[in-house]
């Protein structure tokens, strides 16, 4: 069980290395907004069928794919935070964002665990699905 737990989180990780570069790169090209969307899109579309899973490897593969739209994101935000940040503030305005994204994983550790809790694991995944549209829709806006 530990070997496919580790195995299952490992796929997230390898699978974010070579996305950045590639989608830092199209963000340039097409905007980071566009990217920024079809980025939560994706990760939508991958977070809900992981509620349906029956089997391990459909949660690895699903995580897989997940790692792949996350890692498009982090590229297309630092983007836009640089844009819109006076230039004497670009360390302070980075180093919030930083903050802002382990506060982002403590808090949604905390509420997940809490919500699986009461309602079951499969509803985390659908719930965070329903978040991942709602941004997309605000990115959109």
């Amino acid at each position: 069980r530990l070997f496919y737990l580790l195995k299952r989180i490992l796929s997230v990780q390898k699978s974010k290395c070579p996305v950045p570069k590639k989608l830092g790169k199209l963000s340039d090209r097409i905007g980071a907004h566009q990217v920024i969307f079809v980025a939560l899109i994706a990760a939508a579309l991958t977070f809900i069928p992981q509620s349906f899973v029956t089997a391990v490897w459909q949660l690895v593969v699903l995580r897989f794919i997940l790692g792949l739209t996350i890692g498009g994101l982090n590229p297309s935000v630092n983007t836009l935070v640089k844009k819109v940040t006076p230039q004497h503030m670009t360390g302070r305005v980075f180093g919030f964002n930083i903050s802002a994204g382990y506060i982002r994983v403590f808090c949604g550790s905390v509420i997940g665990g809490q919500i699986a809790g009461h309602f079951g694991i499969e509803t985390v995944f659908l719930f965070t699905g329903t978040l991942l549209f709602a941004n997309a829709l605000w990115a959109y806006l």
